[in-house]
């Protein structure tokens, strides 16, 4: 059970990131009720996101690897992740537990330049979720060696895979271990500093930027693991500690900032985070940066999954390889 937890401590963290502390206090609020104070502006907005029972959103990603000290092939990795385009669709229903990732995107080796468009449905209710093979062999066929054959014969079907890293969580201990999770970020962020938390207007529109030092960084997230140690009565040991602080010795944040944009009635149309790390280790020394940008085209509103697969539409891993085999044999 342990491992599923600190998993489950590992997925928060991502959110870390677009979370800022809770505050109640009745004098961050003007006469109308609109909440002005910032890092209260910020934390609203993020809960009724995060309480959100649909939404649907578009995440931009760019990454920027230095490469004055590599050579040979992991010169030419770290240049094809810095010239790729990626973007992630998400649309996702919390009451029905089910979602679907589109990853699309572009990117280009020597000569070669590729387009990708590849649907991943989740239903964590089955704890499974399915690939649309078509799509995904079109993409990422020439790297293994696929013919026509190969694509006919998966034409409209879905990997099958499993969800589960040990045992499943039912549903109840599933909504309390994510509750308690995120009780423990908010508990551990009352301790960020107000002033880094600032607020701009652009137009009708409200900004607010959290911007964290490295020193600030690294302590929030050792007081929201002891934190969450607490509370799941799960801590981590000495010895992940340490592994964890030998980690964080190689890793300097030299910028991170992310800015929440929101309406008049405090719901996220736009997010963006921008991280510059250096790192230095053995294997790499160098600086990577990443941006992110995502943007909410719906939340609480009607969303519409269209890559749930049909049971006759579903491989298992099995079925899939025998598939290529025969393809392979007509060949």
């Amino acid at each position: 059970m342990k491992k599923k937890k600190w998993s489950c401590v590992w997925l928060i963290l991502a959110f870390v990131l677009v979370l800022a502390a809770c505050q109640q206090d009745a004098n961050h609020k003007t006469t109308e009720g609109k909440v002005t104070d910032p890092k209260q502006l910020y934390t609203t907005a993020f809960q009724k996101m995060l309480n959100a029972k649909t939404y649907d959103s578009s995440i931009d990603a760019d990454i920027n690897i230095d490469t004055s000290n590599l050579q040979g092939e992991y010169k030419e990795i770290a240049d094809v992740i810095n010239n790729a385009k990626l973007t992630v669709d998400i649309k996702a229903n919390e009451e029905t537990k089910q979602s679907e990732l589109v990853f699309k995107g572009k990117f280009s080796y020597e000569n070669l330049s590729m387009d990708f468009n590849v649907p991943v449905y989740l239903d964590e209710n089955k704890q499974r979720g399915y690939i649309k093979l078509d799509n995904a062999l079109k993409s990422f066929g020439i790297f293994l060696g696929t013919s026509e054959n190969h694509l006919k014969s998966v034409k409209n079907k879905y990997l099958e895979f499993s969800l589960e890293e040990d045992q499943p969580l039912n549903p109840h201990t599933e909504e309390r271990l994510k509750r308690k999770l995120q009780e423990s970020l908010i508990k551990a962020m009352d301790d960020i500093p107000q002033d880094n938390f600032k607020k701009s207007q652009q137009g009708s529109a409200q900004k607010v930027t959290l911007s964290l030092s490295n020193k600030g960084f690294k302590t929030f997230i050792m007081n929201y693991l002891d934190v969450c140690g607490e509370t799941l009565k799960d801590p981590l040991t000495d010895t992940e500690m340490n592994q964890l602080k030998d980690f964080f010795e190689k890793i300097n944040f030299k910028k991170l900032s992310m800015t929440a944009t929101m309406d008049n009635k405090e719901y996220i149309h736009n997010f963006d985070t921008d991280i510059l790390l250096h790192v230095d280790h053995n294997d790499f020394t160098g600086d990577i940066g990443f941006k992110l940008s995502t943007s909410y085209k719906n939340i609480n509103g009607d969303v519409t999954l269209k890559y749930k697969p049909n049971k006759d539409q579903i491989l298992t891993e099995d079925e899939f390889e025998e598939l290529m085999t025969q393809a392979t044999e007509m060949n």
